[in-house]
């Protein structure tokens, strides 16, 4: 679907994964909003400057906003609410998304019980358009957070309910769950995708596919890089964000994210063989984007999509062609 905006452009409209909640093609990443602060980024936009980009989106035909709960400790959340407050959007005609993890309890019952009308509350409505997992939680069974994410629909307070970051047997066994227990299943997927890092390739976006899943990929210009004319940029957020600074020195674009499995059970025998590839393609890929920091743009792409294929052939070619089917039929099962 398609909606004219302009002289010359035009938004374009999807459903979210089977659902009929119908979002633009282009969401909004809030994570820009919020007050300020040492102990979260020091580079997010107050309210005023918020407001106007916002607006602007609006005009844009933009409807789909996402957020979460630790963003600016909250106030991420306020600011976008009063922000369509203030700007007298109705509320149905917009696709409010939030999310769930990095807070007391992770993904326990009575975390996502309290999170959830904290969330509602600080974004000035009582319900939300999609609830996601920010991360995956080792420490809470899996059947307890997906009853807890099912209860939120069934009363109202949420319409559908995603997951982010994870890989892809875990994202697996978690629709499984959902599916032996009667629970909601995930609509959506938010993960980490651009030029730069197709990991997910593999086996998340395989998996994803398979559910009807719908992608909402963060960090798709990877965080700016891939707009700038140089790898650097003396943009205010790119000399102090605490994440791609923490990326120069490690080589990691995104070194918080908890992405290493624990202990491997039976059922994670996939998890194994994945883990240890995910790693090797990561730091091929980040010996090559330090090689060819002071490149052009085009190079960068291609010596670093290159590298990270050079992995994969390797890997195949010494793979007996037995075990690679059947750890694939154990992806996808």
């Amino acid at each position: 679907m398609e909606r004219q905006t302009g002289k010359t452009m035009k938004m374009k409209y999807a459903k979210l994964g089977k659902t009929d909640i119908e979002v633009s093609r282009i969401c909004v990443g809030c994570m820009s909003y919020g007050k300020a602060s040492d102990d979260f980024q020091p580079w997010t936009l107050p309210l005023e400057e918020s407001t106007k980009m916002i607006s602007h989106a609006l005009d844009l035909g933009v409807n789909f906003f996402d957020t979460a709960n630790c963003y600016s400790h909250g106030t991420s959340e306020e600011y976008l609410g009063t922000a369509l407050k203030s700007l007298g959007v109705a509320r149905d005609k917009v696709v409010l998304a939030s999310k769930v993890y990095f807070n007391d309890g992770h993904l326990s019952k009575d975390a996502i019980a309290r999170e959830i009308e904290g969330t509602l509350k600080r974004l000035g409505t009582d319900y939300l358009d999609l609830y996601q997992i920010h991360r995956f939680d080792y420490s809470t069974p899996i059947e307890e957070t997906m009853a807890a994410l099912d209860a939120l629909v069934k009363s109202g307070k949420v319409r559908a309910i995603g997951a982010s970051a994870m890989y892809g047997y875990q994202f697996h066994n978690m629709q499984i769950a959902a599916e032996r227990n009667g629970l909601t299943l995930f609509s959506t997927l938010q993960n980490h995708y651009n030029l730069l890092y197709r990991e997910d390739e593999r086996d998340l976006i395989p998996v994803a596919r398979q559910y009807g899943v719908s992608l909402i990929p963060y960090s798709p210009l990877a965080g700016g890089h891939l707009t700038h004319p140089e790898w650097e940029s003396p943009s205010k957020r790119a000399q102090t964000d605490k994440v791609l600074r923490a990326s120069r020195l490690t080589g990691r674009r995104f070194p918080w994210a908890n992405r290493t499995p624990r202990t491997p059970s039976t059922s994670s025998a996939t998890a194994i063989s994945t883990s240890s590839r995910s790693t090797r393609c990561r730091r091929s890929a980040s010996r090559s984007s330090r090689a060819v920091a002071t490149t052009g743009t085009s190079t960068m792409r291609r010596r670093v999509v290159d590298r990270c294929s050079s992995s994969r052939q390797a890997k195949v070619s010494t793979r007996n062609g037995a075990n690679r089917r059947a750890v694939s039929r154990r992806a996808i099962r």
